[in-house]
């Protein structure tokens, strides 16, 4: 597996703890990868 350095979770406004979080940041643990969180509101 190529190992990551950057990753990139975009949140689409859910709050909390969801599945595609927690993976991302296991994923960034595991890989010792930057995790960058997005999150775009309206106001």
């Amino acid at each position: 597996m190529q190992a990551l350095e950057h990753i990139l979770y975009f949140a689409d406004g859910e709050f909390g703890s969801t599945r595609a979080f927690r993976r991302a940041v296991a994923l960034a643990r595991h890989h010792g990868a930057r995790l960058t969180l997005m999150d775009i509101t309206i106001e």
